[in-house]
C-alpha cells in the first residue's frame, strides 16, 4: 500500500503509479521466463519435476468440467531456480514477451509431455512483479506467532485509537450534535452498518438469533499480506493462515518450506479490508477535544462492538501480491483455486483486480461451479479535472476491472454516506465547509462502476450474454466508501478508509450472513453453482435503487441491504425459482476485450462470441500436430493479449503460421 499524504490509494487507483513505473522499465517492476501451461491430467499433482530440460511444474488451478489444470513452469539447475529477470519494458508488455514463449514452446512441450504423459494444450506467458522493499516488509517467515486464545470472537475485547480521518472533503454522517460540533463534529465509529445503510448490523442480529453466534461460512480473504497481530483482526480458529495462501510465493518458485504466511506482513491494504470483513468485538477510543490528540471525535454511545459484517464466518486468507492490483500474473488463479477447490469456501472477497488471463478465467468458472460466490472491487481511478455536469478528464478508464468484470463475479462499487455514487464528485466541494482541508488528491480518487462488458467510454453496453438472468445481473452492487474504519499498526485505525477496496468486505460480509441464514433451505445445492447464483441474485435484488426495473449508471444494481435480504421475499425457495436460476451463466471466456490494452484504452467491440476466433482446447487432438495445434493457440493468445480480435474466418491464416513457427523452430533446435 502507498501511502499519499497520510491518505490511501487502493486497487486500480495504484494503476497509474503501476503503469509509470513499467514503462520506465523501472528495475522492481520486472518479469522472468515463468510460463502458463496447460494440460490435460487426471491426477492434478501440485509439483511435478525437474524433467526434461531441468522443467519443474508447479500446480496452480483447476479448470471447470476436467478441461485441463493449470501449472506455472520454471527451470531448475542443482537445486535452484534458473530465472532470467528482466526490466518490464513498454516493448515487453505489449508483446516481445511472446518471443520467449514461441522459443520456448517446444522444450516445454516435452517437458509437459515426460512429466504428464500429454502435451500441453496452451502455453502463456506470466508476469512475475518483483516489487519495492518499502512495499513488503514481512515481520517473519513461516514460523507460526505466538499462540492465539481459542475463544471465539466476542469474548476478546480489543481497544482501538481512532488517530486519523474522516476525508473531510467527502460526506460524512454525523451521530449526534454538540457545542463543539461546528469544529468537531461527532462520528458513530462504524456508521456503515447502520439501519440506513447497509445494515450489516440487523443481519447479523437476525442471523444470531436463528443460528447463534457462530457461522457455517468459510471467506476467501483474497488480499495483501497484513499484520495480524492487530487486536481487531480475526484470531485463532477464526483464520485460516497458512503458508500455503502464500499465492505470490507460490507462483514465484519459492520452496515450500520458505512460503510465508499471509498474516505475517505489514501490508496495510489487507489489513484495513480485513477488519470491515471479519474484524472481531472492539473498543473505540477517539479524538479528545479537552487534549492534543489528533483524530475524529467518536460517538460513545455504543462500546464494545463488532467492527466486521460477519465476525463469525471462518476466514481463510491468501496472499495474492503486495499490491492492490495484479497484471496477467499466475498468483490469482492460484489463490482461487486454493480458497474454492483446496479450503472449500463459500464466498471469495478480493478488493483486488487489473488485467487478466485464460488462467483467471478458467479458476473463475471452476469456483462458480463449486458454489463459491466472488465479489470483487470494480476499481478506483483518478479525476484529473474539475467536472462539468458530472464529466471531466480521468485515468484510468472507469470501468470495471477483473475479476470483477467477469460474468461469474459480482463487481462491488462505492457509495458515499449520503446515498450517492462515488464517481460523480463536485469539484466545489473541497471549499464548501471551513473545516475541510484542501485535499485534491482525496476528491481525485473515484470509485469503478458500470455492467460487465462495458468498455469504460460514453455509452453503457453491458454483457449481452446476461440477458434473461434478470435485470441486474450484469450489474455491479454498491456499498459504503470512503470514511469506513481502516485499521492500522497494531491496536489504531483511521476513519478515511477508501477506494472500492472498502466496499467490496461489506458486500461478501453480507453473502456470508445471507448463506448462513438460509442454509438449511439450500442443503442439497450447497456445493453447486445454484449456490452462488442464489446469493448473488438476493443480493442484487434487495438492493436499494431509485428505480425498482431499472439499474442506476454508477450504483449498479443499488445499495446493499443484508438485512432486507433475509426477508422472504428474497430466501433461497424464492429466489431458486426464478427463471434466471434455471441454468448457469455463461462461461467466462479471455479474449482481446479483457486485455491490458482494452483496460487503459477502451476499445469496444460488438462482434459476437461465436464470430471470433476460438481456441483449440480438445483433449486428444490428431496425432502429430500437437506442437502446431500450441502455436495456433499461443499465436491467438498473443493478438488478444495485443487488444486484437481476430474473426473464425482468420482462423486458417493463423493455423498456416503456426506450421510455419514450429517448422522454424524444430529446425533451428536441431
Amino acid at each position: 500500500m502507498i501511502r499519499l499524504s497520510q491518505r490511501k490509494i487502493p486497487i486500480a487507483a495504484f494503476f497509474g503509479l503501476a503503469i509509470g513505473l513499467m514503462l520506465g522499465g523501472c528495475a522492481v517492476v520486472s518479469f522472468n521466463q515463468r510460463l502458463l501451461v496447460k494440460v490435460h491430467t487426471k491426477d492434478g499433482r501440485m509439483e511435478v519435476g525437474p524433467k526434461g530440460d531441468g522443467w519443474h511444474f508447479r500446480h496452480l488451478a483447476q479448470a471447470p468440467r476436467n478441461s485441463g489444470e493449470w501449472y506455472i513452469a520454471y527451470r531448475v539447475k542443482d537445486g535452484h531456480e534458473v530465472e532470467e529477470k528482466h526490466a518490464l519494458s513498454l516493448l515487453q508488455l505489449f508483446g516481445w514477451r511472446w518471443r520467449t514463449v514461441h522459443k520456448l514452446t517446444p522444450i516445454v512441450a516435452e517437458a509437459a509431455h515426460a512429466s504428464f504423459k500429454s502435451y500441453p494444450l496452451v502455453v502463456e506467458p506470466s508476469f512475475v512483479f518483483y516489487t519495492m522493499p518499502q512495499m513488503m516488509t514481512s515481520n517473519g517467515s513461516s514460523k507460526p506467532r505466538a499462540s492465539e486464545p481459542e475463544s471465539p470472537q466476542e469474548e476478546r475485547t480489543g481497544k482501538v485509537d481512532v488517530t486519523g480521518g474522516p476525508v473531510t472533503v467527502w460526506p460524512m454522517p454525523k451521530s449526534s450534535n454538540g457545542n463543539d460540533t461546528y469544529q468537531h463534529p461527532k462520528y458513530d465509529p462504524v456508521w456503515w452498518k447502520g439501519a440506513e445503510y447497509t445494515q450489516l448490523d440487523g443481519a447479523l442480529a437476525e442471523v444470531e438469533a436463528r443460528i447463534g453466534r457462530h457461522s457455517h461460512v468459510k471467506i476467501g480473504f483474497v488480499d495483501t499480506g497484513f499484520d495480524g497481530h492487530h487486536v481487531a483482526v480475526p484470531k485463532g480458529p477464526m483464520i485460516v493462515d497458512s503458508p500455503d495462501g502464500d499465492a505470490d510465493g507460490w507462483a514465484h518458485g519459492r520452496p515450500l518450506d520458505s512460503l510465508i504466511r499471509p498474516g505475517s506482513f505489514n501490508e496495510t491494504h489487507a489489513l484495513g479490508t480485513l477488519g470491515l470483513l471479519a474484524g472481531g468485538q472492539v473498543e473505540f477510543k477517539g479524538y479528545d477535544s479537552k487534549s492534543n490528540t489528533k483524530g475524529p471525535v467518536l460517538e460513545q454511545k455504543r462500546r464494545a462492538i463488532f467492527l466486521g459484517g460477519a465476525p463469525h464466518s471462518v476466514v481463510v486468507a491468501a496472499r495474492v501480491a503486495s499490491s492492490p492490483i495484479s497484471l496477467e500474473t499466475a498468483g490469482m488463479a492460484y489463490a482461487i483455486d486454493y480458497a474454492s477447490r483446496r479450503e472449500h469456501c463459500d464466498v471469495i472477497t478480493m478488493s483486488h483486480g487489473g488485467a487478466p488471463t485464460l488462467a483467471w478465467a478458467d479458476a473463475i468458472n471452476a469456483a462458480y461451479e463449486r458454489g463459491t460466490a466472488i465479489f470483487a472491487a470494480e476499481g478506483d481511478w483518478f479525476r484529473l479535472s474539475p467536472e462539468i455536469f458530472g464529466f471531466g478528464v480521468g485515468f484510468p478508464l472507469p470501468r470495471p476491472f477483473y475479476p470483477a468484470g467477469f460474468r461469474r463475479v459480482i463487481g462491488v462499487t462505492g457509495a458515499t454516506s449520503d446515498q450517492t455514487n462515488y464517481a460523480v464528485h463536485s469539484f466545489f466541494d473541497l471549499f464548501g465547509r471551513p473545516w475541510k482541508s484542501l485535499n485534491l488528491l482525496a476528491w481525485a480518487l473515484r470509485g469503478s462502476y458500470g455492467p460487465d462488458g462495458w468498455s469504460g467510454m460514453w455509452k453503457l453496453r453491458e454483457d449481452p450474454q446476461l440477458k434473461g438472468f434478470g435485470d441486474f445481473r450484469a450489474w455491479p452492487i454498491a456499498a459504503y466508501a470512503p470514511n469506513t474504519m481502516w485499521l492500522q499498526g497494531t491496536h489504531s485505525a483511521e476513519l478515511s478508509g477508501g477506494g472500492t477496496s472498502a466496499a467490496t468486505p461489506q458486500v461478501a460480509a453480507a453473502a456470508a450472513l445471507w448463506l448462513d441464514y438460509n442454509r438449511d433451505q439450500i442443503a442439497r445445492d450447497w456445493r453447486t453453482w445454484r449456490k452462488a447464483e442464489a446469493v448473488y441474485q438476493a443480493l442484487l435484488y434487495s438492493s436499494f435503487r431509485r428505480s425498482e426495473t431499472k439499474p442506476d449508471r454508477y450504483l449498479g444494481a443499488g445499495i446493499l441491504k443484508a438485512k432486507r435480504a433475509l426477508t422472504g421475499r428474497y430466501d433461497y425457495r424464492h429466489i431458486s425459482s426464478l427463471s434466471s436460476m434455471r441454468t448457469p451463466v455463461p462461461v467466462d471466456t479471455f479474449d482481446a476485450r479483457k486485455s491490458f490494452r482494452w483496460l487503459l484504452f477502451g476499445k469496444h467491440s460488438r462482434a459476437m462470441e461465436d464470430n471470433i476466433a476460438q481456441l483449440d482446447q480438445t483433449e486428444n487432438p490428431p496425432r502429430g500436430i500437437e506442437l502446431v495445434r500450441m502455436y495456433y493457440n499461443s499465436l491467438l493468445l498473443e493478438k488478444w493479449h495485443r487488444g486484437v480480435l481476430p474473426y473464425k474466418d482468420q482462423e486458417p491464416d493463423l493455423w498456416r503460421k503456426a506450421e510455419k513457427l514450429a517448422a522454424r523452430q524444430l529446425s533451428t533446435r536441431e
